[in-house]
C-alpha cells in the first residue's frame, strides 16, 4: 500500500461497536424504540378499548379508522411544505407530545362518558 492514499474523513476508522459507545446514538436508538413500542401498543389499544369498554359497533370502528386515515391523507402534504420551513427540534417534540395529549383526552372523555360512571 505504499504511494496509495484512501479518501476517508476523520474518525471514519471502523472500530468494534464504534456506534454502541457513541452515547447520542444510543439515546437516539433507545428513545425511538420506545417511542415505536409506545404507538404498536396504541394502535391495539384503542380499538380494543373502542370495542370493549364503549361498544362500539362495526361501523363505528370503520369510522375510527377512516379518520386516523383521513387525517394523514388530507393534512401531510400541507404539513410537510410547514415542516420544511420552520426548526426540526421542535417539529420532532411536537410529533411526539401530541399523540400523548391525545390518549390522555381520550382518558378523560372515557371517564365521563362511561355508563358505569354516570350511574354513580
Amino acid at each position: 500500500m505504499d504511494g496509495e492514499t484512501e479518501a476517508t474523513g476523520a474518525g471514519s476508522e471502523l472500530t468494534p461497536g464504534g456506534l454502541w459507545r457513541n452515547a447520542d446514538f444510543v439515546k437516539l436508538w433507545l428513545g425511538m424504540n420506545v417511542s415505536f413500542a409506545g404507538t404498536q401498543v396504541a394502535s391495539l389499544a384503542y380499538p380494543l378499548t373502542a370495542v370493549l369498554v364503549l361498544n362500539a359497533s362495526s361501523a363505528e370502528m370503520g369510522w375510527l379508522r377512516a379518520t386516523g386515515t383521513a387525517a394523514a391523507f388530507l393534512f401531510g402534504p400541507f404539513a410537510g411544505v410547514v415542516i420544511d420551513r420552520v426548526r426540526r427540534r421542535p417539529v420532532l417534540i411536537a410529533g411526539k407530545l401530541i399523540p400523548k395529549g391525545r390518549a390522555g383526552k381520550a382518558r378523560r372523555v372515557r371517564g365521563r362518558n362511561n355508563p358505569r360512571t354516570l350511574q354513580q
